[in-house]
């Protein structure tokens, strides 16, 4: 019995108001075309990964390129064969995937080329971009990077980024995320142990991030590693007593690893640093996750 997950097409009216949608970040088209030699024609609202002549998914159509599974994608291609393929690869690999198997030529396709990403930065830094220092500032240290996604974000609006992580195949990640968006001369690599280094010659920053990740030593001496008017971002993990009795606690377990409002308070006191924006974890209990963005008060 065939237990593969059933593949379906999608009509044009479903592809039409998806890319209407014109996002740039967590698009939900999937172009494969090639890109040609001269002005690019595109679909808004989707996001480019070509496919090699192998058709080697698991090399074109990489994880750390994609979106979350839970994600509804619809594919096309001049040839809807290799989309229909394509899209059968990623329902086998949980997301949810359709494909367009109508001709290129009844999209309405623009000029220029396709900038779009299916998978998105961090969504609270999302929120809060209008809030970060301009790049012209300095440079932006992201530590504990992982794959990069936020990094890349950053490098994607002008700023020239750091990337700080222990681990050499995350950093691999990151570096094939920034070529593949053409920011690979926007992003500079160190692979290094943060929870037992605090070097970080590359000093003073505009802004730090920490996603799901922090570590309290470092953010203790965080404000002499900011430029004037800079700006520190972290969103990680909240500790058990900042959660919703009733709701699901993900991340790690150990309590050094979590961080409550009260640590915030004592670690960025008002005295020294002002928050320009602060999740809701700090008035209410909430899950999983906290999040602000705080900058140095001038001496």
């Amino acid at each position: 019995m065939d237990t593969r997950p059933a593949l379906s097409p999608a009509s044009i009216s479903e592809l039409l108001a998806l890319a209407e949608e014109t996002r740039h970040w967590g698009c939900r088209i999937l172009d494969l075309r090639p890109p040609p030699p001269s002005a690019a024609n595109h679909l808004p609202g989707s996001a480019c990964l070509p496919l090699g002549q192998a058709m080697d998914f698991a090399a074109d159509l990489p994880a750390h390129m994609l979106p979350v599974t839970d994600s509804s994608l619809i594919v096309f291609d001049d040839e809807p064969e290799r989309a229909r393929a394509a899209a059968q690869y990623l329902l086998q690999r949980g997301h949810d995937a359709r494909y367009f198997a109508g001709p290129a030529k009844e999209l309405p396709l623009q000029a220029g080329p396709c900038r779009g990403a299916l998978w998105s930065p961090d969504p609270y830094l999302q929120e809060q971009r209008a809030l970060l220092p301009a790049p012209a500032l300095g440079s932006v240290a992201d530590l504990g990077a992982g794959n990069g996604r936020n990094a890349v974000f950053l490098a994607a609006l002008g700023y020239r980024v750091h990337l700080y992580d222990r681990l050499p195949d995350a950093l691999s990640l990151a570096q094939d995320r920034a070529r593949r968006h053409g920011l690979e001369d926007r992003i500079t690599i160190h692979q290094i142990n943060l929870t037992s280094s605090a070097r970080l010659p590359e000093a003073p920053f505009g802004l730090v991030l920490m996603v799901r990740f922090h570590e309290k030593t470092l953010m203790r001496g965080l404000r002499a590693r900011l430029r004037p008017a800079g700006a520190v971002f972290v969103r990680t993990y909240a500790s058990e007593s900042s959660l919703d009795p009733g709701a699901p606690h993900a991340g790690p377990r150990r309590t050094r690893y979590r961080l409550a409002p009260e640590e915030v308070q004592r670690l960025f006191p008002a005295s020294e640093w002002t928050f320009l924006a602060r999740s809701s974890a700090f008035t209410r209990a909430e899950g999983p996750m906290i999040a602000f963005l705080a900058s140095p008060r001038a001496d």
